[in-house]
């Protein structure tokens, strides 16, 4: 292989014509030039730093190598093969005059990088030259689909001389097999060795950084090599929040400013560098950092002291660079992710108004939840003054605050509600990352109750993406519904904190600041509204006030009436079963901001009546097409409030780690059945009787209405007891007209000490009145703590989503396929999502603990017979052969000890 800075940098011009014909006769160009063809090559551009750089310039004609007439590519190339690491002249002329330049050959493989860094999932390597005139048509062609397919799937790209492709290694379990472009050198004039960005992986693409941005400082210091990179990363701890600046190729004279925040959770493998053997054949990896590098050290949460004194001015410097820190919404996620299945707060003391995030499109950022001390008094009125309670602490965060709102206030010509609700409202950003993200909320229902530690923007790492997440990036609208000097809680619609692996920044409203929530805060905000739970629920033609905020952290308010206070929601299974909300009733309005703007409803005097969340729902145009869908309802604020209690007094759950104190979390009984509603007309129809068609309506005027079951949750205690189309009368004896009827019978179950645990339900079937006994479940709402990635796909027990379509294998269901990688071993040999794995090399696999038995028998290279089970029930048998070396089984689990997300190596190649 050569490398001159000139073989790709040439070009034939057909029709150019010396001015100098004693340079070289016509005849000799036509002698050495094929029939039908007269025409000399030019020099195109120069790599910098290249053997050509300040010898050769775009325009000058190649004359003779090494003595010899040269017109074409084939016979110049073999000139150079031939000349690798020597001297060879070139006879040119410049602008009529000729010259005589000797240049070395280069070894191409020494300028192609033959190592990679692998940090968050994103590879960096330096910039190779490369040679490939046709990188985009190459890109789409179907042999260079077909080599990423059959190529060592860990691999990814550089290209070499020849027009042949080589493969780097993507990186043990994130890999996907792609191809960068890596003629940036040669026709973009990069000098080569500069820190190039192949794939931004988590960390990076959080941050915004693009695919092929060029690293020129990290964390203050200038990166010239990969090695300047590698220095500085080894001097960072987890959580850490520092500038990066890039440039691309797209826009090179101008170098762009985001800020990084380094993993605080264990999603990925620590820093490793992948090298090439030439020798084996494979990419061999070994740690990067040293034993004693602080990004190495697990990160726990302590309880921080002083946070409002100390954390405040160092986070408002920030606010200016974080502006930029998401410029990339809408970079699409990494391969295989649209392949894969994708996979309520009531306020006890310093009670708060709640917000609901927004709902955005299929692609959203989740724009900070930021919980908000509290400086509310429990039976503080909206007329209080609040100066007192201010000049008590008297300290210099609070007089800041003060003024800051202050000034806001003045600025503004916003309404009372406005003014009331604005200082509570927290912008979330969520991302999902290709790991797991923050389980530091507290997922009920249709509403996530977010700790105030928890950063209210939220990514989702990509390698895992549960639960049917069907995207990595969210944003909405939050609000502070309690508040103390310990813990602070921020309501936000389930639809933009759809999981709780993920991580999370928050902004204020009342304060200029962005931080991550895993954070605690004590900001004494000047709050103004209480939750207003025990007021009437809202009736048609109601009038409420809108209020939520813009991307800019502005409060924004409309007058809006209510047209159905009791609309219940009917949202479809998605192709890839992902949360959807049920058995819920939701406020519609005349007029609202649209489908991606949510907050709260409130009275005149900025009461809290509702949530104003966002919903997802899969539009389907045919078999094959469908399209994501938001749209955003009023949420009743009855849902959350009794959860609030149980948080804020204590509950019976498991514990969870909230700033450094061990809180339990509470535990919530339902009844897991899906329901829907038919009017009594239609239910008359059905046979029902007259005297339980007029009890429903004494019972329920407005709605006129029984529960009908359209299914149970697979493996609920319902199962087997209600059927499809059975019509719910009566619980305990009590008739039963709506959703909340159900709940509160549940609730009641934990309130007599006495009960076991079921409800006595009276059904409609088939022209029968039924009685039944059936048992109930009890959830703590914290969602998938535990992960498995196995040969490149990743497993889990099934999520409700799954367990809502209404069938579990028998051979076993505790091992479900939710995604799987482009270039893994099930990618290669078939194995991919929507299907349960019961078996493996004979052995039952009927949850993550008898998989991972099984599965650590299995060696490097060894074929693997594994039996699945797919949604639509069809069995299927398929062998694969397992990959140790780039694909090694690990396994990622919440420890609620330390409130974080841990990794495990499993099993890998022994070295």
């Amino acid at each position: 292989m050569r490398y001159a800075g000139l073989a790709s940098e040439v070009k034939q011009n057909r029709y150019l014509y010396l001015r100098f014909p004693f340079l070289i006769h016509p005849q000799s160009v036509r002698h050495a030039s094929p029939p039908g063809e007269t025409g000399m090559l030019v020099v195109d551009s120069v790599v910098p730093d290249g053997p050509a750089h300040k010898h050769l310039e775009p325009g000058d004609v190649l004359i003779r190598l090494n003595g010899e007439v040269t017109t074409q590519f084939l016979k110049m190339e073999s000139l150079l093969d031939d000349s690798v690491n020597h001297k060879l002249e070139l006879q040119i002329e410049r602008g009529g005059k000729p010259l005589t330049v000797d240049l070395t050959v280069q070894d191409l493989h020494s300028v192609t990088p033959d190592y990679f860094l692998e940090v968050s999932g994103a590879v960096i390597h330096p910039l190779s030259y490369q040679q490939s005139e046709e990188e985009d048509q190459c890109y789409q062609t179907r042999e260079a689909q077909e080599a990423l397919i059959k190529a060592p799937s860990e691999l990814r790209g550089d290209a070499c001389s020849g027009g042949a492709r080589l493969f780097a290694p993507l990186g043990a379990s994130e890999a996907r097999g792609r191809l960068s472009i890596g003629e940036m050198a040669r026709n973009f004039r990069f000098q080569c060795g500069l820190v190039y960005v192949a794939e931004p992986g988590y960390m990076l693409f959080r941050a915004g950084v693009p695919r092929h941005a060029i690293i020129k400082k990290f964390a203050g210091e200038d990166i010239s090599r990969l090695e300047d990179f590698i220095s500085v990363l080894s001097k960072l701890s987890r959580g850490a929040r520092v500038p990066l600046e890039y440039i691309s190729y797209t826009d090179r004279h101008r170098r762009k400013s985001v800020l990084v925040t380094v993993d605080r959770h264990e999603w990925y493998a620590p820093p490793q560098i992948y090298t090439r053997n030439d020798s084996s054949g494979l990419w061999t990896v070994k740690q990067v950092l040293p034993v004693d590098s602080p990004l190495l050290s697990p990160l726990v949460n302590p309880i921080e002291q002083d946070l409002a004194t100390n954390r405040v001015s160092s986070c408002a410097a920030e606010v200016t660079a974080m502006e930029q820190a998401h410029q990339c919404v809408g970079q699409e996620p990494m391969d295989g992710v649209t392949s894969m299945e994708t996979s309520c707060g009531q306020i006890g003391d310093g009670q708060l108004p709640l917000d609901e995030s927004d709902a955005g499109t299929k692609k959203r950022r989740v724009q900070g939840d930021l919980s908000a001390d509290g400086v509310l008094l429990p039976d503080c009125s909206l007329h209080e003054p609040r100066e007192e309670r201010l000049e008590d602490s008297g300290t210099e965060t609070e007089t800041v605050l003060r003024d800051y709102q202050g000034a806001a206030a003045a600025a503004s010509n916003a309404s009372v509600a406005e003014r009331v609700i604005e200082p509570t409202l927290v912008m979330l950003e969520v991302n999902y990352a290709s790991s797991i993200g923050g389980s530091e909320m507290v997922m009920l229902g249709t509403l996530g109750i977010m700790h105030c530690y928890t950063s209210g923007q939220v990514h989702v790492p990509s390698s895992c993406m549960l639960d049917g997440v069907h995207s990595q990036h969210f944003f909405g609208t939050g609000v502070i519904i309690y508040h103390s000097q310990t813990m602070g809680l921020v309501a936000v619609d389930k639809n933009t904190v759809a999981v709780s692996v993920s991580d999370v920044m928050l902004s204020f409203a009342a304060y200029p600041i962005e931080i991550p929530g895993e954070k605690s805060t004590t900001f004494a905000f000047c709050c103004g509204s209480l939750l207003n739970s025990r007021e009437p629920a809202l009736r048609r033609g109601d009038s409420v006030c809108l209020v939520g905020l813009s991307r800019s952290l502005q409060a924004t308010s409309r007058k809006s009436f209510v047209t159905n206070p009791s609309a219940a929601l009917n949202i479809g299974s998605a192709d890839c079963p992902r949360y959807r909300a049920t058995n819920m009733e939701v406020i519609e309005l005349d007029t609202d901001f649209g489908s991606t703007f949510s907050g709260v409803l409130t009275d005149d005097l900025g009461r809290v009546q509702a949530i104003w969340g966002s919903f997802s729902t899969q539009l389907k145009y045919s078999c094959s097409s469908s399209e994501d869908h938001q749209f955003v309802r009023g949420i009743p604020i009855y849902t959350i409030s009794q959860i609030i209690d149980k948080i804020i007094s204590g509950a019976d759950g498991p514990t969870l780690l909230i700033n450094g104190t061990k809180r339990p979390m509470p535990l919530v009984r339902i009844l897991e059945v899906e329901l829907y509603p038919t009017l009594l007309s239609k239910a008359r129809s059905f046979g029902l009787s007259d005297s339980w068609i007029q009890a429903l309506v004494k019972k329920d005027p407005i709605r006129r209405q029984v529960l009908r079951v359209k299914g149970c949750l697979a493996g609920s205690k319902a199962v087997n007891l209600l059927e499809q189309g059975d019509m719910v009368l009566a619980i305990n004896k009590e008739p039963v007209t709506c959703f909340r009827d159900i709940e509160d019978a549940c609730q009641e179950l934990d309130r007599c000490n006495e009960s076991d645990g079921k409800l006595t339900v009276t059904i409609f079937r088939q022209g029968r009145e039924i009685d039944l006994l059936v048992g109930t479940d009890v959830r703590d709402g914290n969602g998938t703590a535990r992960v498995i990635n196995w040969c490149g796909c990743i497993v889990q027990d099934p999520h409700s989503a799954v367990r809502a379509l209404g069938f579990l294998p028998e051979e076993g269901h505790g091992v479900y396929v939710a995604r799987w990688c482009h270039g893994s071993p099930v990618h290669r040999y078939g194995l991919y999502a929507l299907q349960w794995i019961v078996e493996v090399n004979g052995k039952p696999t009927p949850d993550l603990d008898a998989f991972v038995a099984v599965t650590k028998e299995i060696e490097h290279g060894e074929f693997v017979r594994v039996r699945t089970i797919h949604l639509n029930g069809k069995p299927r048998v398929l062998t694969l052969k397992q990959d140790l070396h780039y694909w090694p089984t690990w396994e990622l689990r919440f420890d609620p000890q330390t409130a974080m997300w841990r990794r495990r190596t499993i099993k890998a190649q022994s070295t």
